[in-house]
């Protein structure tokens, strides 16, 4: 299993087309959501006004 760090870096890679960050914001969640997948990702969306 990857580190937070590792998932983090891939998230925020603006090399990365915008499908592949999206991917491994939810692959990360998946490991690492603080208060829950759906609230944590909504609340991530949300706040930088992915959708």
């Amino acid at each position: 299993m990857a580190s937070f760090a590792t998932h983090r870096l891939r998230v925020h890679d603006s090399a990365r087309p915008p499908y592949r960050r999206l991917s491994a914001l939810r692959t990360c969640l998946t490991e690492f959501a603080p208060y829950g997948f759906y609230a944590t990702y909504h609340h991530l969306c949300r706040r930088h006004r992915w959708w």
